[in-house]
């Protein structure tokens, strides 16, 4: 048996909060025992792990200040747990889960999922932890990424860790499928009629999605079709959201705009919607696109990380920071016959059956953390990739 200790701040809803509960609960149980060590309880996702096997443990934080006894708590909960691999995701974390396990003698994985940051849009301690990430590096003895291009990415930044990997996120594609009842519901609810197009963007309103690209965009929609409608389904309450709220772009589309917030109905989302919109500037492997290809819903992304390798044919990829292109592809893409638009929705999903799957992301990460917990004490470097 290979002991995992999980170690994330929350479980709050994201995408790459998402993918730790997948793995989590779904790591084969006759070969590892898992837990999840979050910084702080009461994530909107931990009731998914309820009953899977997975012992969840909250560390208790207290805030951006509580250091040393938190610190004192991750030890000893680690400690008890005696894992053989200790397994950051995100940041903080992924350090964290460095100290912890090179104290407890447990080897270190990092879960990396996204391409870049562009650091001129948060305060100096995302700066400062990124360059302190690249400095542990080298004393980690696997990084997964979840794209080829946060990997890249990471590199050029001077990561260096003793091996790395790269598994794409999965998709839970029997959970995210069509649902036509679902549609219909959603839309009522949003007030789209049967046959108003629907657009939409999935996302945190945070300014890596690059939101205020999506609503630009949509403005040109709404000059040029007044009948089209928009929604941005994710968290909003922050400053930031607020002051997108009051921008030229939301304001000009008045009662054709919906901010949905977060919802826990994502496969009658994604069916609702005719055409799915990611904007950001930089992305990994975006859970949003890939979930909504499951649902048969056509994607029209931005050039941003791995998205244009996601999609593949089925979609439609347009530079990033580029409203208008963005606009004229939506068009585009909506001005297509319905059988022409389910035809694609159709090859959508089969892409991500194929290679996109939780099931895959499951096999790769098992045999990766297997192989870890297995390793001799070499310290040699080597360079390898999923499934190679």
């Amino acid at each position: 048996m290979t002991r995992v200790a999980f170690l994330i701040r929350s479980l709050d809803r994201g995408g790459a909060e998402r993918q730790l509960v997948e793995l989590a609960r779904r790591l084969p149980r006759d070969r590892f025992t898992v837990s999840v060590l979050t910084f702080y309880g009461g994530g909107a996702l931990e009731p998914l792990l309820a009953g899977t096997g997975v012992e969840l443990v909250s560390l208790q934080k207290a805030g951006r200040w509580d250091v040393a006894r938190f610190l004192g708590r991750a030890w000893r909960e680690v400690g008890r747990r005696r894992p053989h691999v200790v397994h950051g995701y995100l940041g903080v974390a992924n350090e964290l889960a460095w100290l912890l396990g090179r104290a407890h003698g447990a080897r270190v994985a990092w879960g990396i999922r996204s391409a870049s940051i562009d650091f001129s849009r948060y305060d100096w301690s995302h700066r400062a932890s990124f360059l302190a990430s690249a400095r542990l590096s080298r004393f980690v003895d696997l990084i997964i990424y979840n794209s080829e291009a946060g990997a890249a990415e990471h590199r050029r930044s001077g990561y260096r860790p003793r091996s790395e990997l790269v598994i794409p996120n999965g998709v839970d594609v029997d959970r995210f499928h069509r649902d036509e009842e679902g549609r219909l519901r959603v839309r009522a609810e949003w007030g789209a009629g049967r046959d108003e197009p629907l657009v939409g963007l999935v996302a945190r309103v945070d300014p890596t999605k690059a939101p205020e690209v999506f609503l630009a965009a949509a403005a040109r929609l709404h000059a040029r079709a007044p009948g089209w409608r928009f929604v941005v389904v994710g968290e909003a309450s922050s400053p930031y959201a607020a002051s997108l709220r009051q921008s030229d772009a939301a304001r000009s589309l008045g009662a054709s705009l919906t901010w949905a917030g977060p919802r826990d109905d994502m496969p009658a989302v994604y069916s609702a919607l005719d055409c799915l919109v990611l904007s950001s500037d930089r992305e990994g492997m975006p859970n949003a696109v890939a979930e909504a290809m499951a649902c048969e819903t056509p994607c029209v992304t931005t050039r941003a990380g791995d998205a244009p390798e996601l999609v593949g044919d089925t979609g439609l990829v347009v530079p990033t920071r580029d409203d208008e292109a963005l606009a004229d592809a939506c068009h585009q893409m909506l001005a297509e016959s319905s059988e022409a638009r389910a035809a694609r929705g159709l090859a959508a999903r089969t892409r991500v059956v194929g290679l996109f799957s939780t099931d895959r992301l499951v096999a790769r990460t098992a045999q990766a953390l297997e192989a870890l917990a297995s390793r001799s004490g070499s310290t040699a470097r080597q360079g390898t990739r999923a499934g190679a």
